[in-house]
């Protein structure tokens, strides 16, 4: 999500750490960990790293 004042998105919060995630090659897709995936097709996502909005 571009907010008009940073970005929140998967593995960075914040311009420079989305820029270090893009630019470095290190892809935020992984396994998902927020809940138990076990009963979708699907296992892998891209979650966002942060709890509270306020740390955008």
């Amino acid at each position: 999500m571009v907010t008009g004042i940073g970005v929140i998105a998967p593995g960075g919060v914040g311009r420079e750490a989305f820029w270090e995630r893009i630019t470095g090659g290190r892809p935020a897709v992984r396994r998902i960990s927020r809940f138990d995936p076990s009963e979708y097709r699907s296992r892998i996502a891209t979650e966002c790293d942060f709890d509270r909005p306020s740390q955008a």
